[in-house]
Formats: C-alpha cells, sequence, structure tokens
C-alpha cells in the first residue's frame, strides 16, 4: 500500500505488526473493514498516526476505491514483553 516503511529501532518494517482484518457485509452491500495491529505501546502512536492516514488515502484515493468500503476502523492491541 505505501512506498515507504517505517521501522522501528530494530529494523522492523511496520507491516510486521498488522493481526487482523476483519471484513463484514450486510444486505445492503454496506462494507465495513477492521484493522488490528500489534505494537509496542511505545510505538503505537507514530505507527497507528501513519497507518490511518495511508489507510484512508488508499480507500478515498487509491486503487482502494475499487472495493467501496463504506466504514473503515483501525485498533491498536498493545504487545507487553512479561519480565520473569
Amino acid at each position: 500500500m505505501c512506498e515507504q516503511a517505517l521501522e522501528d529501532p530494530k529494523g522492523s518494517c511496520q507491516y510486521q505488526f498488522w493481526h487482523e482484518l476483519i471484513i463484514r457485509t450486510n444486505v445492503a452491500r454496506d462494507l465495513m473493514m477492521l484493522v488490528n495491529v500489534k505494537c509496542p505501546e511505545e510505538l503505537a502512536a507514530d505507527r497507528m498516526t501513519h497507518l490511518n492516514k495511508e489507510l484512508k488515502e488508499f480507500f478515498e484515493k487509491g486503487e482502494g476505491q475499487k472495493c467501496r468500503v463504506t466504514s473503515l476502523y483501525a485498533r491498536v492491541m498493545y504487545t507487553y514483553v512479561h519480565l520473569t
């Protein structure tokens, strides 16, 4: 979807934090997409800002227009480090 990828200090590309994509439709043919992503809390704000902008651009003005998405949501699920 995008030409540039955000990288964290370890060199991980932002696309490695996608967790799941949920797609729902109804008899009126509305299409809702929910993107759930996982990332560390300290990286979430920057990544989600970039992802939201990218998704909006793709589905409003880019190739994604063909999908005719009615509702689009992105949600972050924080990953935590287990300390023993």
